[in-house]
């Protein structure tokens, strides 16, 4: 028997591919979502952002003005607080005071890297049996609300929370033969707070929470790091997003292999050195989502792209995403 372990979103914004301010100059009309076409230069002017080279300029002004800074946790005393962990000797957790890392605190293990500001944490929760979803139906409220509790005590500035995903943790099982699927039963739910510094997303940044329940965490991931906009970052090196539809459609089109596509564009804040965190630049978000194909067997959904474009006149036109997990990602 299998349990295939699902999820399903309480509200209208899929956190996959470019995430975007709908009807926003930042990013894409609604509409760009559901438009096919395999006509990629057509496709990119209209899902294209409107804001200009100026009005791009005030954002990133806006930007450098919040300093916007990184979760202030300073040591295993502070996370122990924080997430309402009993904090051991140590001599006993056979760790020397380091926050970077990995720290047994009996109930759960967390790790924390102060230069990126990275918090992880894994608790040992009790196995509890899912539960039908109507039932379950009733705890969301009150899990919400502890996940809302648990990011304001990790000092998450409410101000930079752009949008939170709140979803229900989903299973269901089958036989073996696969001749029948068991009901779908509720596991837990998780919240996913997307970040923003003046309304421009921050790629990358989150916080994300799964609980059993309103009173059990299960697990925890913030990526909350200082915003500093990168020292090439002025208004006479910005270029508005139009000038980059060219370029943008050409590598659609060398990676689409003649198929129809939707696109999305966001500008965002995309992180310029992993080895370096908290430094930025202005971006584009391109997501591109192949059109499902029918076949005999039902239909087949091909993967898409994500890839960025620097807004930056001494960028490359094209920036291919490094392999690890983010706020778009399935695991992230």
């Amino acid at each position: 028997m299998k349990t295939t372990l699902i999820s399903i979103g309480l509200c209208a914004l899929c956190l996959s591919g470019a995430a975007l301010a709908q009807e926003s100059p930042l990013g894409s009309s609604s509409k760009a979502a559901s438009r096919y076409s395999n006509d990629y230069a057509a496709l990119v002017k209209s899902a294209m952002p409107a804001i200009d080279a100026k009005g791009l300029g005030r954002a990133m002004s806006g930007v450098r003005d919040a300093k916007a800074g990184a979760l202030v946790l300073r040591s295993k005393e502070d996370i122990g607080k924080a997430l309402d962990l009993r904090v051991r000797d140590e001599k006993d957790a056979g760790r020397e005071k380091e926050p970077a890392r990995e720290v047994d605190a009996g109930d759960a293990i967390y790790r924390y890297d102060p230069d990126s500001a990275h918090l992880r944490a894994v608790w040992r929760t009790a196995d509890k049996p899912a539960r039908e979803r109507d039932a379950f139906k009733s705890e969301l409220p009150e899990i919400q609300r502890a996940h809302e509790a648990l990011v304001a005590h990790l000092g998450v500035d409410r101000k930079e929370v752009y949008f939170v995903d709140f979803r229900e943790v989903l299973s269901q099982n089958d036989d073996s033969a696969k001749t029948q699927h068991g009901p779908i039963l509720a596991e837990g739910a998780s919240s996913t707070f997307l970040r923003a510094v003046n309304g421009v997303l921050v790629e990358g940044s989150y916080a994300r929470i799964t609980s059993i329940d309103a009173k059990t965490p299960s697990s925890l991931d913030v990526r909350w790091p200082a915003v500093k906009l990168a020292e090439e970052v002025h208004d006479d090196k910005l270029r508005a997003p139009k000038e980059m539809s060219e370029a943008i459609a050409k590598h659609i089109a060398a990676h689409s292999n003649k198929t129809a596509v939707s696109v999305r564009i966001a500008v965002v804040l995309r992180q310029v050195d992993a080895k370096h965190p908290g430094v930025y630049v202005p971006s584009l978000k391109i997501g591109v989502k192949p059109q499902s194909i029918k076949t005999e067997y039902g239909y087949r959904t091909d993967a898409g792209e994500v890839f960025f474009s620097d807004l930056l006149t001494t960028s490359a036109p094209i920036v291919l995403p490094e392999a690890k997990d983010s706020a778009g990602s399935s695991g992230g």
